[in-house]
């Protein structure tokens, strides 16, 4: 290469080749020997090389902490997922609600705050669900299932975190025929026939039910306590039968199966003696029967 560059004669052998001659190969056996109009090629091309090796590594070397840094930066999302999954935090109570004996079809929920009515949740269910609900609060969660007899529950929610367990337990429309059942879930004003209007959701829950059976009939009883004139009584336990009545036409029940009827202070669930007992008495009682 020194030759090359600096235009000395290439000798091989004895024989010197004087470096004017434009050849690029002697004969076999020999080194070859390029004329000086390459030499400066092969400098540039040399030099060129030396600058992109150089490059090379300096790009390697300056680019490698950057690098290091985007590697870094790739693993942290999964260290962050995997520290939520670890460590969840609940700042509400939570219903744990579970069927204890599976049903054909979807249950609907419906969470209520007892004091005020308001709604709170709707959803259906196959089999479980969990819902988040406000501490400390008082609760009713109103639940329906196809041809079932709806629930409604009064709930306790305790504090932040707590879990409450809640099953629920259907029964099927046909299997009550012939059964009383107090509908213990609606009320009256005071000395009226007047429904009161948290008696309402359950009520169109039952409408529901019973209008999805049509293999059934209902006949309503309705009772007062011993106070107070017995023909008032009557009157007002008629009334009050026919109230409900009413209320399971209009959520589609057929009045062909409906039947009300009043029976004053007779059949008294408890002692009319203590206001408890008085108040167990006045009651609407409902029965099935098969059509």
């Amino acid at each position: 290469l020194y030759e090359y560059i600096f235009d000395r004669p290439y000798i091989a052998g004895s024989l010197a080749r004087p470096p004017s001659e434009n050849l690029s190969l002697f004969s076999a056996g020999e080194i070859p020997y390029f004329a000086p109009s390459y030499r400066r090629y092969l400098v540039l091309a040399s030099v060129l090389g030396v600058a992109v090796i150089f490059s090379a590594v300096l790009w390697l070397i300056l680019t490698a902490p950057l690098r290091r840094l985007a590697n870094e930066i790739e693993e942290i999302p999964a260290v962050m997922v995997t520290a939520v999954e670890h460590k969840p935090s609940r700042t509400q109570p939570e219903l744990s609600i579970s069927l204890r004996t599976p049903l054909s079809g979807p249950v609907a929920l419906h969470l209520y705050d007892a004091a005020t009515g308001e709604l709170l949740a709707d959803t259906s269910i196959q089999t479980e669900a969990r819902l988040p609900v406000p501490a400390q609060r008082r609760l009713l969660l109103l639940s329906e299932a196809p041809l079932c007899f709806p629930l409604l529950d009064t709930i306790e929610a305790s504090g932040a975190g707590a879990t409450i367990e809640h099953p629920l337990a259907f029964e099927k429309l046909g299997a009550l025929v012939g059964k009383p059942i107090v509908l213990d879930n609606i009320h009256f004003e005071p000395g009226s026939a007047q429904l009161r209007a948290d008696s309402m959701p359950w009520l169109d829950a039952l409408a529901r039910a019973l209008a999805g059976d049509s293999t059934v009939s209902v006949t309503l009883y309705g009772y007062t306590d011993s106070q107070g004139n017995p023909q008032t009584n009557l009157r007002l336990s008629r009334l009050r039968a026919e109230q409900v009545l009413t209320a399971l036409l209009r959520g589609g029940v057929a009045y062909e199966r409906l039947h009300a009827v009043g029976m004053g202070s007779q059949n008294p669930r408890a002692s009319n003696i203590t206001a408890d007992g008085r108040a167990r008495n006045r009651r609407v009682e409902l029965v099935l029967s098969l059509r």
